[in-house]
């Protein structure tokens, strides 16, 4: 909730418990979107890609590297961050083009040593080290029947990321 009000705070100017409001409200969204297939470490994860997006916004480099790469460690998606972290400082990078590839590839650095390093730590158990499930169950979950809370859910987010959207800080807009 704290780095939610903080990650408000740096986007917006607007007093102070919009902030606490904006980060009740993303909390009390969750549990319409935990199901049966969410995993108890996808919370932890959106924990750190919160703090991440929050350092990217301050551009605090050291911690946003540490972060990343706990998320790395955490879950296989963090890679989304390199694409936030690309699209958002995209149209600055012309100005500072060797700082823009440099952390680029410390990114990409961080995340490959952490899913070489998980791959070695199970490389003892059964499966494969990446599977593809898109067409097989990914898009079944999608299709499948959603509960109306889901749907509120859903479209109370829909709303709010739409809404004034043109007006809305491009670190936000990126990442959604």
């Amino acid at each position: 909730s704290l780095v939610m009000q903080r990650l408000w705070a740096a986007m917006f100017r607007s007093p102070a418990g919009y902030g606490g409001a904006f980060s009740i409200l993303g909390l009390l969204g969750i549990p319409a979107l935990y199901k049966f297939y969410s995993y108890i470490y996808d919370l932890p994860f959106l924990l750190l890609y919160t703090a991440c997006l929050l350092m990217i916004a301050r551009r605090r480099w050291f911690a946003y590297f540490t972060l990343f790469g706990l998320a790395s460690l955490s879950k296989e998606t963090a890679v989304l961050l390199v694409v936030v972290f690309t699209v958002y400082f995209y149209r600055s990078a012309h100005a500072e083009r060797r700082t823009y590839w440099r952390f680029i590839a410390i990114q990409l650095l961080i995340l490959g040593i952490a899913r070489a390093g998980l791959s070695w730590m199970f490389r003892g158990n059964p499966g494969s080290s990446l599977e593809f499930h898109l067409l097989d169950y990914n898009l079944g979950l999608l299709s499948s029947p959603w509960s109306l809370n889901t749907v509120v859910t859903w479209g109370v987010l829909a709303a709010l990321v739409l809404a004034d959207y043109r007006q809305k800080p491009w670190l936000l807009r990126v990442a959604a």
